[in-house]
């Protein structure tokens, strides 16, 4: 019922406002204790069906500070662009610059809203490992969220999300829980998966390497990166070397429009 609401609002600038992204930021910082399932249903309708327009109506009136700072400044940039020049919406380097502009938009704002969603309380690894295997429905949804968080693992120790509750957790620490509990759920999926010539898994296994040297991380995220790299490379060795990547035979629903 709460999906069925989110998608039948209506979408787009000239509503003035998006009540989808309203009501999930709502969600995010008012509710405390938000079930596994219920954020694997929130981030998976982000990456499906929130586009752009609702991006840039939510973040314009937004300030925030990082990510949250700097999708807000392109998302006016974007609005005052595509007010000024309405004449010129037929040009080339109008519509190159429109839509170089609303592909970071995207992205940014993917990436803001992934990291408040896992950021917003420490998660049953079974439980969310249940969720992701139940509720990410194909291989491109594995590709996109995979993605995700590996550039949210890259970029967290020196950009970590203010936690909102007691019970929350740094970007850092919330990227790691994510990625295990991903792998556990859809490991064949991951070792398949191809982007700008090489696998992801190769880069989640670089971004693990590199977080296992940082300082900050508990033991217990230490116990997680271990498990992801001992997993990862383990069915690394045994995979078919002739299998296609996931780019050969999946035609992608969201990845392509992110800019990461």
């Amino acid at each position: 019922i709460f999906l069925s609401m989110l998608q039948a609002c209506p979408s787009g600038i000239s509503n003035l406002e998006s009540i989808r992204m309203e009501i999930i930021s709502a969600m995010l910082e008012h509710i405390r204790d938000i079930p596994e399932q219920v954020l694997i249903s929130i981030l998976r309708f982000v990456l499906r069906y929130v586009e752009t327009d609702d991006f840039v109506t939510y973040y314009s009136k937004e300030s925030g500070s990082g990510k949250t700072s700097l999708v807000a400044r392109l998302s006016k940039q974007y609005m005052e662009l595509i007010a000024k020049v309405p004449h010129k919406a037929d040009s080339q380097q109008y519509v190159d610059e429109e839509k170089n502009l609303a592909s970071r938009i995207m992205s940014l704002a993917v990436l803001d809203i992934t990291s408040k969603i896992i950021t917003h309380s420490r998660c049953n690894h079974s439980f969310l490992t249940k969720a992701m295997r139940d509720g990410l429905k194909s291989n491109a949804e594995v590709e996109t969220l995979l993605i995700t968080l590996s550039k949210l693992l890259q970029c967290g120790g020196g950009h970590d999300a203010m936690v909102s509750f007691k019970g929350g957790t740094t970007l850092s620490v919330g990227a790691v829980e994510w990625i295990s509990a991903l792998t556990d759920a859809h490991l064949g999926t991951m070792l398949k998966i191809s982007l700008g010539g090489g696998l992801v898994i190769d880069r989640i296994q670089s971004a693990v390497r590199s977080a296992l040297a940082q300082s900050e991380f508990s033991n217990e995220a230490k116990e997680m990166l271990d498990h992801i790299e001992m997993v990862t490379e383990h069915a690394d060795t045994m995979k078919d070397e002739s299998s296609p990547s996931l780019r050969e035979t999946t035609v992608l629903y969201s990845t392509e429009r992110l800019a990461f």
